[in-house]
Formats: C-alpha cells, structure tokens, sequence
C-alpha cells in the first residue's frame, strides 16, 4: 500500500468507489474541484501499481483544506471492500500530521476539524477542537 496525491485519471474509480459507499455520492464535478482546488490537499491510498486492479487499485481517500485555523474534512471514503482495516483513521492522522506546506499552512494546537457525514440524504457536522482529538472520536 501506498499513498499519494490524487490525480485526474482516478475520477472514475473516485466515482466507482463514491457510488458504492454512498446514497448521496459526490459527483464528478465535485471531484473535479477538489483535484483542481490549489488551497486544498486529495490523498489516495493505493493497493497496487497495476492499472487493472479494482479501482485502479484504489482503496481509500481524503480530501481536505486548510482555512485559516480550521481543517476542513471534504470527503474521506474508504472502498467496501477495504473497510474495517483502520484506513479510514489512517487517512485522517495522516492529514493531521502532514508538514505545513503540504497542508497550506499547517495545524497549530488551537485549530478545528470541521466534519460532516451523511445519512438517509441528511448532512451533519461535527467540530473537534484537535487539542482534544481522541482515537475513539472517528471510526471511519
């Protein structure tokens, strides 16, 4: 497994995967300006190289911003298939430790994690203060 930028020729495994997880997937459009956004950061989690694997062997990802002293959660999807291994919360650590540049600007110990999850078509949000982020408070 690896990870990696996202890069345009993921959107229809982005899409496959988006559909498969959700009753509201996000479109291609929504993709699409999330892999064009230069305030934002899109990781894939990648089980292979070999363009033939489901998915293009994608498995997860994560797309989020920095705005000011706050990270915004856009979209972190795990595929079915590779649900329940910890790539979910993986993802999530990952984007809370990345190096400033990676992340516009970088976390400090005041910043928010603003969520929001969908059910039955409904939207909710969650902020977590990162000060007081714990394991337990996301089980993607």
């Amino acid at each position: 497994m690896f990870v990696e930028a996202a890069r345009a020729s993921d959107l229809p495994a982005l899409l496959e995967i988006e559909r498969a997880s959700y009753s509201h997937p996000w479109t291609r459009r929504n993709f699409a300006g999330e892999l064009e956004a230069s305030s934002g950061v899109f990781l894939v989690v990648r089980d292979a190289l070999d363009q033939t694997a489901p998915h293009h062997g994608l498995r997860a990802y994560c797309a989020f911003r920095m705005v000011a002293d706050e990270m915004h959660l856009m979209n972190l999807t795990v595929a079915p298939r590779a649900q329940g291994k910890g790539l979910g919360r993986f993802l999530l650590d990952l984007a809370l430790h990345l190096p400033p540049a990676s992340a516009t600007g970088g976390f400090t110990p005041g910043t928010q994690l603003i969520a929001s999850t969908q059910s039955a078509g409904k939207t909710e949000w969650a902020v977590v203060h990162l000060g007081n982020f714990a394991e337990d408070d996301f089980d993607a």
